[in-house]
């Protein structure tokens, strides 16, 4: 039997949906839900991983492992290497987290851009702020929102945006086609242009070698003063 190991902590009832997919007499599922127990698991010869990471010192303490399957789009919490050299297939969810992701990036936009928080301090401390911030708050309605990254993820956050008025720009590696920008509503442009026309940046890419430290000083100089910057990517970006 195949033992397939549930680590992290996960929506409610998913162990019990997930072992009513899997034939008991060829799958064992075993929750982890512990860093302790993650730790100390050697005998997985499957990991479902959502918040944990697999570096090489746990992929070689699991010797039979077979597949690693990542609950999210992203891949760069597993040693892909090491993976590789054992023969170990590494798996993601693409578009699982998107609908989620999507929402969390326009109401950080929103949040930002209206001062929310800056709102509840003020109102906490018994003072009424509605003009306090009027002339530093903005509404996404006419805004240029760049999305670096046309993923599913960052499909989602554009359709998102332009419900409430917004002009969408994009950068992506791997530009759409022309069909699918006129779909998505989305305009291309280079990376350069993007932070420096877009009222919000919103990145939605994996990191990478490449994108390790995507956004650093000089990219941040070529934004808008005042522009706002949202990362509901991996933080090396």
């Amino acid at each position: 039997m195949t033992r397939v190991v549930l680590a992290g902590n996960y929506p409610e009832h998913t162990f019990e949906k997930l072992r009513k997919l899997l034939p008991e007499k060829d799958f064992i599922l075993i929750p982890v839900d512990t860093a302790e127990a993650y730790e100390a698991m050697t005998d997985a010869e499957i990991m479902i991983l959502r918040i944990f990471k697999a570096p090489r010192d746990v992929i070689e303490k699991n010797r039979n492992l077979k597949m690693i399957l990542r609950w999210g789009a992203g891949f760069d919490s597993v040693d892909i290497e090491a993976a590789g050299e054992r023969g170990i297939v590494v798996t993601n969810t693409p578009g699982a987290n998107a609908p989620a992701v999507s929402e969390l990036a326009v109401m950080l936009m929103m949040a930002v851009g209206r001062k929310l928080l800056c709102h509840t301090e003020s109102l906490k401390n018994g003072v009424w702020s509605k003009n306090t911030f009027l002339n530093s708050s903005f509404c996404l309605n006419h805004k240029t929102v760049g999305i670096v990254g046309a993923g599913n993820i960052g499909r989602r956050t554009a359709a998102g945006v332009q419900a409430f008025g917004a002009k969408v720009l994009y950068y992506d590696a791997f530009r759409l086609t022309y069909e699918q920008e006129k779909t998505y509503g989305m305009h291309y442009t280079d990376f350069k242009t993007l932070l420096e026309t877009s009222d919000i940046v919103s990145l939605h890419i994996p990191l990478t070698e490449e994108t390790h430290h995507l956004i650093g000083a000089e990219e941040l100089s070529r934004m808008k003063n005042g522009a706002i910057l949202i990362n509901t990517a991996p933080g090396g970006l």
